[in-house]
């Protein structure tokens, strides 16, 4: 005679494992919009105001000084 072995969905589950962030590496609030230009550490609270950013900082004539 044979004992039925456990089943895998039986057996209780491992508990996740929660992946913490390094120190330098913080994760913004969700409401935060963080500008991910290279060497930029500018943060919105509004993603509006983050585009304006872009394309006012970073793209437009003002980024490439030719006002």
């Amino acid at each position: 005679m044979q004992h039925p072995t456990p089943s895998a969905s039986s057996a209780s589950p491992a508990p996740q494992q929660q992946q913490l962030p390094d120190a330098a590496d913080p994760i913004p609030p969700r409401d935060a919009f963080p500008c991910q230009w290279l060497d930029c550490s500018s943060v919105f609270n509004d993603p509006e105001l983050l585009y304006n950013h872009l394309c006012n900082d970073h793209i437009g004539r003002k980024s490439t000084n030719n006002l």
